[in-house]
């Protein structure tokens, strides 16, 4: 990583800029999807796997911006960040199932969330009937 050398009355100082960690991306992503920014928060979760792996606070920022959106294609898209999650997180929180399922619910779509039931039941095969 380059640093900024920055001068202070007769001397110079070196100064390495923060780096971006699963901190900060975690709270733009709050942010945008709080904002009603979704497409911004997809983009960055999407640039986030080239430096990370997201974890589940991520992921749920984006699946809860997404079942609250007016967009017609935001069901498919959640079921998309679903299954994006299955490949990186070991276990996906239940919490995402959950908010996955009320965007379903707005957006009247009970096939996508039967799809998302029988995913919660693979993750969990001991629990929720």
């Amino acid at each position: 990583q380059t640093s900024l050398t920055i001068a202070v009355k007769n001397s110079t100082v070196s100064v390495i800029p923060p780096r971006p960690d699963l901190i900060c991306f975690s709270s733009m992503l709050n942010c945008f999807s709080k904002h009603g920014m979704v497409s911004k928060a997809e983009t960055l979760l999407d640039e986030m796997h080239e430096s990370f792996v997201p974890n589940v606070a991520c992921y749920l920022h984006v699946i809860q911006a997404l079942g609250k959106s007016d967009d017609a294609d935001a069901p498919d898209r959640v079921l998309k960040w679903i299954e994006r999650s299955h490949r990186t997180i070991p276990r996906p929180n239940r919490l995402l199932y959950i908010a996955a399922l009320r965007g379903m619910r707005r957006h009247g779509r009970g096939e996508e969330a039967e799809i998302i039931l029988d995913k919660f039941h693979n993750a969990y095969p001991n629990r929720g009937g």
